[in-house]
């Protein structure tokens, strides 16, 4: 299918597939219902890690805390009308689906990295991440399929590499939403310089204030209907 087919695809009735941050976890409820209110009519999936809001486990009871799988929910999740949103650490997940032609359109909600540094000091805070891990015993045996992984807890970093933040918007071949919350880890100006030399016809960027999580929610919910009622009315 062509990339301005899959486009006219999309609409507010397409499968959501909602991927949480893997740390910090979202509210799977209070978004199912900021979407419903906001004229999303189409299925509502989010994806988080097991032991969070009573999220299952997957078959066999665990999974790595990063594995593209699982968020992903299997290959079978993924077709051409799927629009796939990443949390935070997790937006890197929903710009592979877009990359790999798994995603009609993604969305990042404070998900394009950051904040930035260079590799030595990505790979300090890695070995200290590591180091954290091995000294905590409990964190050497799998978790019940209930609990919340015990790695997580121990310094779990995102992506934090500009460059491949850069290559990553500037080969998305389908509509991408960027949602920059009064949390993220990047400034304005930085999200600014990111995207300053992508396809403006496929990227979009908003930005929603300080306020509740069922605030900003609904912000961002309403940013996302907006924004794929928008891409159903042109070709890219």
């Amino acid at each position: 299918m062509s990339a301005s087919r899959q486009v006219n695809a999309v609409t507010s009735r397409s499968r959501l597939l909602l991927v949480s941050d893997i740390v910090v976890g979202i509210d799977p409820a209070m978004w199912a219902d900021a979407l419903r209110r906001a004229g999303w009519g189409g299925p509502v999936e989010a994806h988080i890690h097991p032991g969070r809001q009573g999220d299952v486990a997957l078959p066999g009871g665990n999974h790595e805390p990063l594995d593209p799988a699982f968020a992903l929910g299997g290959t079978d999740a993924i077709g051409e009308a799927v629009v796939v949103v990443g949390f935070g650490r997790s937006g890197p997940v929903a710009q592979l689906a877009g990359l790999g032609g798994r995603a009609a359109a993604v969305a990042v909600v404070d998900g394009l990295g950051g904040p930035f540094v260079e590799p030595a000091e990505q790979i300090a805070a890695t070995l200290d991440m590591m180091r954290a891990t091995m000294a905590d015993e409990a964190s050497h045996s799998l978790p019940a399929p209930s609990e919340v992984d015990r790695r997580l807890g121990h310094g779990l970093t995102p992506h934090r590499d500009r460059p491949t933040a850069e290559r990553m918007i500037e080969a998305m071949p389908v509509p991408m939403l960027v949602v920059e919350t009064a949390d993220s880890p990047l400034d304005a100006s930085t999200v600014d310089e990111l995207t300053s030399s992508a396809d403006r016809g496929r990227l979009t960027v908003t930005r929603v204030g300080r306020s509740t999580p069922d605030r900003v929610a609904t912000e961002v919910a309403d940013a996302l209907v907006t924004w794929v009622s928008d891409l159903g009315r042109r070709e890219l």
